[in-house]
């Protein structure tokens, strides 16, 4: 396959729109265009009356912090594990969250990160500040010892947040389930030569988060000695790069990784026309970062020689000039390596075994991707039919062998009108 190190601006916005479908099972499904969960929060926006029993309130390494109950649960909603990234913190390594005095109200959702409406999510976000994490305790009477900890990064990596999950199912078998907010897309994943962190501003944040629970478990009857860090999707590949990454040693002791694409490559035109190929689909060198950024922010009048000029002009910007900025979310949906927080690919990592020797759980679907073929032929008004479509049927290296999806035939099916 031919890789191209730094493709045109039109294959950069190409690529960027054909991963806005590859995330659809796993993203969030909310009604409106609104700063803020809805599902899993209902309960939160109704006022649901607070026991005012001594232990809703739970001290944290930075402060006290009050809960709901929800039946036999204990729910804490947007607790802050860094500092806002915002300002001259923006396009910077998350810092620990300075202390506050009283109780802090965690009865509700914390903010979402800087995010736009898809066609799948119709939520939108520019709070900076949106660094929480969501914590839902089992019942008392199934906990004997300190409960097993799981840790839930989302999917996606351009929209979405933790308090979309309910953790109520899972805590009820005996877990205490964290969920967690990360820096999204352009505010995640933006590189500029001499700019430390670069491309993993979202793997660092959860990270943070990681150290957050290795922290704080206990107040919440978890042990901190066991937690399992789990995700889906983009969440399922930013724990392979946990697991090949040196700074997140001992933050986890197990690993699950649903629907990941840490071994997949992206050949030239599988998510789409005009999409070129990657080798890899989530990873991408530092100068790649790189050059991803130049060409999505180049409309907005930051281009300077100088780096650091550069990245004092875009911390200057309000978040919703950036956001304006077609697909700069989607664009940013990749890890880079070659730095600190990921020194090597983590392909070759895990092939040479050169990884954190924990149990892992991995899995896929039976027909992985197919829905995204579906939509992409949605899209070019083309049914995908058994005839039609190349097949997906899930192996690691699937996509290495699936055509280039082609619109065939001005005949709609029913499912793709308008």
């Amino acid at each position: 396959m031919t890789h191209r190190r730094t493709p045109p601006r039109a294959a950069v916005a190409a690529t960027a729109t054909a991963l806005t479908f590859t995330v659809l099972a796993s993203a969030p499904f909310a009604p409106s265009a609104r700063s803020g969960p809805a599902p899993v929060a209902e309960e939160a926006r109704r006022g649901t009356p607070v026991d005012a029993t001594t232990d809703e309130t739970v001290r944290t390494d930075a402060g006290l912090v009050r809960g709901t109950r929800s039946g036999a649960h204990r729910i804490f909603r947007g607790i802050p594990y860094a500092g806002a990234p915002k300002g001259r913190h923006r396009w910077a390594p998350p810092r620990p969250v300075q202390p506050w005095k009283g109780v802090r109200d965690a009865r509700k959702p914390g903010p979402l990160c800087p995010q736009v409406p898809s066609a799948y999510a119709r939520i939108s976000s520019t709070e900076e500040d949106c660094l929480v994490l969501n914590i839902t305790t089992p019942p008392v009477t199934t906990r004997r010892q300190a409960a097993s900890v799981l840790v839930w990064i989302h999917g996606d990596g351009s929209v979405g947040g933790g308090a979309f999950f309910d953790g109520r199912r899972l805590a009820e078998r005996g877990l205490v389930v964290v969920t967690v907010n990360y820096r999204l897309g352009v505010f995640g994943g933006l590189a500029l030569p001499g700019l430390r962190g670069s491309g993993t501003f979202g793997l660092q944040d959860q990270r943070a988060a990681l150290a957050w629970v290795r922290n704080n478990a206990r107040a919440f009857g978890g042990d901190p000695g066991n937690v399992t860090v789990a995700g889906v999707s983009f969440g399922a590949s930013a724990v392979a790069g946990h697991l090949t990454s040196p700074a997140s040693r001992g933050l986890f002791h197990r690993a699950v990784m649903a629907s990941g694409e840490a071994v997949m490559d992206m050949p030239a035109g599988a998510m789409g026309p005009g999409v070129p190929g990657y080798p890899w689909y989530v990873w991408r060198t530092g100068r790649e970062m790189e050059d991803i950024t130049a060409e999505m922010t180049s409309s907005i009048g930051c281009r300077n020689r100088r780096p650091e000029r550069t990245l004092a002009c875009l911390r200057a910007l309000p978040v919703k000039t950036i956001l304006k900025v077609p697909h700069i979310m989607n664009a940013f949906q990749a890890f880079g390596y070659g730095n600190p927080t990921l020194p090597e690919l983590p392909p070759t990592a895990l092939r040479a075994g050169r990884f954190h020797r924990v149990p892992v759980l991995s899995g896929a679907t039976r027909d992985e991707h197919r829905t995204f073929v579906a939509t992409h032929r949605c899209s070019c008004r083309c049914p995908a039919t058994s005839t039609s479509a190349p097949s997906t049927r899930a192996t690691s290296r699937t996509s290495s062998r699936t055509r280039r999806p082609s619109c065939c035939s001005p005949r709609r099916s029913a499912a793709c009108r308008p």
